[in-house]
């Protein structure tokens, strides 16, 4: 999700990112995702992080939590990330 939003924003947008946290902001204010996404999945970046470089302080209910919305916020992004070329022309969504 994050790897695929960071190739979109630098190959379509020319707007390469510094950071996981401003690929999903990035996705929406050109209009690629939602803004109703975009703060679904906001914190998406920041749970990659301590996932992957503080695995040790992960609090399992915490991980449980996220992981039951996991696959319809997946479903969704994936449709809109589809979606957005025709839906290019009309600006961002709301």
């Amino acid at each position: 999700m994050l790897d695929g939003g960071a190739h979109r924003l630098s190959g379509a947008f020319g707007r390469p990112v510094e950071t996981y946290e401003l690929i999903l902001s990035g996705l929406g204010r050109e209009g690629v995702l939602s803004a109703a996404l975009v703060e679904e999945v906001g914190g998406l970046a920041g749970f990659r992080n301590i996932r992957v470089l503080a695995y040790l302080d992960l609090d399992p209910e915490r991980v449980w939590a996220v992981l039951q919305n996991a696959p319809d916020r997946f479903e969704q992004f994936g449709r809109e990330v589809v979606a957005w070329p025709a839906d290019a022309s009309r600006g961002p969504r709301a």
